[in-house]
């Protein structure tokens, strides 16, 4: 009985010194929407500016993160979306998932309307 007490502490302490390291890092666009809704959650402008690519720092003011701060809720979906922008200028979102084998698949493809091109133009 002892021996085996002595067993389970080595294995809840070798467990508990593996996990302590896990954060979570930007590296899947799930991660990185993960770690901007906490910034946002927590109202951590400096943290929120972390995850914006270079020249597009500081491209939320703190009137807005506090905006945003507002209406944010305890539980939100991710999803992953890519742009597809024809020589035409149509626009395309290719909703993105993650089958049971691992391989990413189209699971819908939306054709962004001509009065919310906008939002996407980079000009």
């Amino acid at each position: 009985m002892r021996m085996s007490l002595k067993l389970l502490l080595l294995f809840t302490c070798l467990t508990l010194v593996s996990c302590a390291d896990k954060k979570v890092k930007p590296d899947t666009p799930e991660n990185l929407a993960m770690l901007v809704k906490y910034a946002i959650n927590q109202n951590d402008l400096n943290d929120l500016n972390k995850y914006f690519a270079d020249g597009r720092k500081e491209v939320i003011s703190k009137m807005e993160l506090s905006e945003l701060s507002e209406v944010t809720t305890a539980g939100a979906e991710i999803r992953t979306y890519s742009f597809l922008k024809m020589e035409n200028g149509e626009i395309f979102l290719i909703d993105i998932i993650k089958d049971r084998d691992g391989l990413y698949k189209a699971q819908d493809l939306i054709r962004v309307p001509n009065h919310s091109v906008h939002i996407f133009d980079e000009k």
